[in-house]
């Protein structure tokens, strides 16, 4: 296997429909756009390439940095009485 740049990112793209395209953004440099069906296609390869890569257990799929800030928070809000 080729070595990574870096390591994976924990964080997801966002995405935006703009005048009939799926605008896709970050993390890192990540910038496109997409027709609606490359992005319905895309969708559904990242799932099953995710589920893959899970199988492998190569990544952990514990939240990191802000995530984890976010996930604690979110734990800590919903165990409240």
């Amino acid at each position: 296997m080729a070595r990574r740049p870096q390591p994976p990112y924990d964080l997801p793209m966002e995405g935006r429909a703009v005048d009939g395209e799926v605008a896709i953004t970050g993390p890192g440099r990540l910038a496109g756009s997409l027709t609606p069906d490359a992005a319905r296609r895309s969708a559904r390869l990242l799932s099953a390439m995710a589920d893959e890569a899970a199988g492998q257990g190569a990544a952990l799929d514990e939240p990191t940095g802000d995530d984890a800030a976010a996930a604690q928070d979110s734990q800590t809000s919903s165990s409240e009485p």
